[in-house]
C-alpha cells in the first residue's frame, strides 16, 4: 500500500502543483476584488448608495421583492425608515439653482408681479409601499411650491412610484419652464453669451440663412427682468416678434469683409 502511495504521490505531483498555482492565484484574485469594494455609505444628489444593511434582515428579500414582509418586522421597518430618512434629507438639493442650472428661480418684475417656473415635480421611486406611504404623508408638495415660489397651490407635484429594485430609492425632480437667457452655464461670468458677444459676427456661430446668402447675430443679452416679462407675457402673438427683434439678420458679405480684417 505504501508503494502504491508513494507511486501515485509521484504520478501526480505535476498535477498538484499546477492545481496549488492555480488556486493561489484564483485566491488572489479575490483578494484584490475585496480590496477595491467600497462598503462606506456615500451620498450624492442624483445616486445614493446604502453601505451598511443590517444583516438579520437580508434573507428577508429577494431580488424581485416588493419589500413588503420588511414592514411586519422590527429590524426590515428600522432599515426602511433609514431610506425615509435620506430620501427627506436630499429633496431639497435638487432644487438648488445651480443643481437646476439655472441662474434665478424667482426674478422681481414688479412690486406685485415676479417671474419663476411655471410647474414643478418631485418623483420617488421605492419598491416599498411603506417608503412611499411614508413619505406621500409629509409636506413635500407645499416645500417645493414654497421654495420655487410657484404662482399656484396646484402648480407643484409630489409623487411616488414602485418601479425600481429593492433598497434603491430614486428622487427626480422636473420643473418647467425658463428661458434661455436664464440658463447658467450660458450667462455666468465667462459664459457662452460673453464669449458670443466679444465675437459675434464670426459666421462659423451660424447655419441659419446662409443658404440665403446671410446670417445672424444676437444684439443683445436679455436682463432677467425683461426676460421675465416676456415669459409671462399671455400675449402669444407678441411674443415671436419680441424675440425676434433681439436678432438681426445680416448679408454673408458683410461678415468676409470682417474675417479679412
Amino acid at each position: 500500500m505504501l508503494e502504491k502511495v508513494d507511486v501515485s504521490m509521484n504520478e501526480t505531483y505535476s498535477t498538484r502543483a499546477a492545481f496549488v498555482r492555480h488556486y493561489d492565484s484564483f485566491y488572489e484574485h479575490f483578494e484584490n476584488i475585496n480590496k477595491k469594494i467600497d462598503i462606506a455609505t456615500t451620498n450624492g444628489i442624483y445616486k445614493t448608495k446604502l453601505g451598511s444593511v443590517n444583516p438579520q434582515i437580508l434573507s428577508l428579500v429577494e431580488d424581485k421583492s416588493d419589500m413588503g414582509n420588511l414592514d411586519m418586522d422590527t429590524n426590515g421597518k428600522s432599515e426602511l425608515d433609514k431610506l425615509i430618512n435620506l430620501a427627506r434629507a436630499k429633496y431639497q438639493n435638487l432644487f438648488d439653482s445651480r443643481t437646476l442650472g439655472v441662474n434665478y428661480l424667482k426674478i422681481s418684475l414688479t412690486d406685485t408681479e415676479r417671474w419663476t417656473f411655471d410647474k414643478a415635480a418631485l418623483v420617488v421611486s421605492s419598491t416599498s409601499g411603506y417608503v412611499r406611504s411614508e413619505l406621500m404623508k409629509s409636506k413635500i408638495g407645499v416645500d417645493i411650491n414654497q421654495s420655487l415660489s410657484l404662482q399656484h397651490p396646484n402648480d407643484s407635484l409630489f409623487t411616488t412610484h414602485g418601479h425600481t429594485k429593492p433598497w434603491e430609492i430614486a428622487l427626480t425632480f422636473f420643473a418647467a419652464s425658463s428661458f434661455l437667457d436664464n440658463i447658467y452655464p450660458l450667462v455666468a461670468g465667462g459664459g457662452y453669451w460673453e464669449i458670443y458677444a466679444k465675437n459675434k459676427e464670426n459666421i462659423l456661430h451660424h447655419v441659419l440663412k446662409l443658404q440665403d446668402g446671410k446670417y445672424i447675430t444676437r444684439n443683445v443679452l436679455l436682463s432677467p427682468e425683461e426676460a421675465g416679462n416676456i415669459a409671462n407675457n399671455e400675449r402669444i402673438e407678441e411674443i415671436p416678434q419680441q424675440i425676434k427683434n433681439l436678432y438681426e439678420v445680416k448679408p454673408l458679405k458683410e461678415a468676409l469683409k470682417l474675417e479679412n480684417k
